[in-house]
């Protein structure tokens, strides 16, 4: 929000989302809301009306976190902060001032409270009831958690210590009124709180039950796991030796193959040779005729193979 003027400095805010809620009542006899604390601080300092704080316990934050699956304590850091300002406040104005509790408010609870500090005037929206937030086990988680924590433990003590009203006129009868009705109250904690915890023992006691079954679940995959390897392992080495023979005889094979391939080169390049032999043999054989066809005594005797050639028909 971009702060133009004094006037919407001091304006009232309707956007929430924050642990704390400041208010002082104008002359039209209700109650106006501060976004930051400076703007309600300077109405306190210039005597403008009663100042009211409303306050939300930081246990709801933190179950909210924790039911979003949020397990860091930046909401309560931020409460921690918002609360360590406030509170600041509180103690220099207290004199003049009503704090509450949001969570732990009701019109009838507040209505002599109310009349006092504020006569005459409608508590402001923030004091409505409303519905819980968080399961009321993670309620109790955080409430745990809150009161484990010191510097939170210490700033809510001293809150809920100031969340009294700023003045000694009550009545006898509504003094008691209200601390019957907080001890009332204080009653109805105690029985959710314990049937939170019944809720839980009940949840560990299932837990624990599963847990057992997947121990045994376990178990029994682990077994059927070593029997698994111890077969795989078994097939591994059938495999491998089934391999190893099959290279052997290959190699074998290899080996017989390469000799028969030596032994057929041999062989070939002996005929090669013969082959080559016989070849000369006929050249100089067909020389040899020639020699005797181109003689002067195979010219001569021609005709007398003539004559033998007719008579041996």
């Amino acid at each position: 929000m971009k702060i133009q003027s004094k006037h919407q400095e001091l304006s009232p805010v309707t956007t929430g989302g924050r642990s704390f809620f400041y208010y002082t009542t104008n002359n039209e006899k209700s109650f106006q809301r501060y976004l930051r604390l400076e703007f309600f601080e300077r109405q306190l300092d210039a005597g403008n009306g009663k100042g009211l704080v409303i306050y939300e316990h930081p246990a709801r934050s933190v179950a909210g976190a924790i039911v979003d699956g949020n397990y860091d304590n930046a909401p309560l850091q931020e409460w921690i902060r918002e609360a360590e300002k406030s509170l600041a406040v509180i103690r220099r104005y207290r004199r003049n001032m009503l704090v509450i509790e949001r969570d732990a408010t009701d019109e009838q609870y507040f209505r002599s409270a109310f009349s006092a500090a504020f006569s005459g005037r409608q508590p402001p929206q923030e004091l409505a009831s409303r519905s819980p937030e968080a399961p009321p086990l993670m309620l109790l988680i955080a409430l745990f958690a809150v009161r484990q924590y010191q510097p939170a433990a210490q700033l809510l003590f001293e809150l809920e210590a100031s969340s009294v009203a700023p003045t000694n006129e009550l009545p006898l009868d509504d003094t008691l009124g209200m601390a019957a009705r907080e001890l009332h109250e204080l009653s109805k904690r105690v029985d959710e709180i314990d049937a939170s915890s019944k809720a839980l023992q009940q949840q560990l006691a299932t837990s624990d039950a599963q847990i057992k079954q997947l121990q045994a679940e376990n178990r029994r995959l682990t077994q059927e796991n070593a029997a698994l390897t111890e077969a795989s392992q078994a097939y591994d080495r059938e495999a491998s030796e089934i391999l190893l023979r099959q290279v052997l005889d290959l190699e074998s094979s290899l080996k017989q193959m390469d000799h028969t391939r030596r032994r057929a080169e041999d062989r070939a390049r002996d005929a090669e040779g013969e082959y080559q032999n016989a070849k000369k043999e006929v050249a100089a054989l067909k020389t040899a005729i020639d020699r005797i066809r181109k003689s002067t005594s195979w010219r001569l005797t021609a005709p007398v193979r003539a004559i033998k050639s007719v008579f041996s028909r």
